[in-house]
């Protein structure tokens, strides 16, 4: 007996936004190949595991693409098959842990400590050329500056040996 997620059922993929796969890098490609077409077969009614053994995806990572691929993007819109693409982010990084250099020559250990500097310095951004930001940062600002606190400041800036 097949079990299907009953929120699951009836999607409509005509309205999801489309992917040109041919822009992708080919190992991309393939991946993503393979993960739409698990989706299309999932939409026709096929069972889990008979699109496991046609695609190689897994039930539980069939499921997992389902819901990314019902996720809101940004600008509001579903990301649809946008959301297989490899690799690609959901969310944006955002820090969790006290920003601690594993090597304070190097600066390892401080994977999103300057995002967090930046946020908690907003005349930095104001005034600083966009060519200088992250490639990430100006996508995601305004969600970076809301949802970033100043107490990461306390701990980046002793690491560099800045006062505050």
């Amino acid at each position: 007996m097949e079990r299907r997620r009953a929120d699951l059922q009836g999607i409509d993929m005509g309205a999801w936004p489309t992917v040109d796969s041919s822009a992708l890098p080919a190992s991309a490609r393939d991946v993503f190949a393979k993960r739409s077409r698990a989706i299309e077969l999932y939409a026709e009614g096929m069972a889990a595991r008979e699109i496991e053994r046609q695609t190689g995806v897994k039930t539980r990572q069939l499921y997992h693409l389902l819901n990314r691929c019902l996720a809101q993007d940004e600008d509001g819109t579903l990301l649809g098959f946008r959301a297989l693409i490899k690799y690609r982010r959901i969310t944006p990084y955002t820090r969790t842990a006290a920003a601690r250099a594993s090597d304070p020559e190097t600066g390892h250990g401080l994977v999103g400590a300057f995002v967090l500097l930046l946020a908690s310095y907003k005349v930095i951004i104001t005034r600083t050329p966009p060519h200088h930001f992250p490639s990430a940062l100006p996508r995601c600002q305004g969600q970076l500056l809301d949802l970033i606190t100043s107490r990461a400041c306390e701990v980046i800036l002793p690491i560099r040996g800045f006062a505050r």
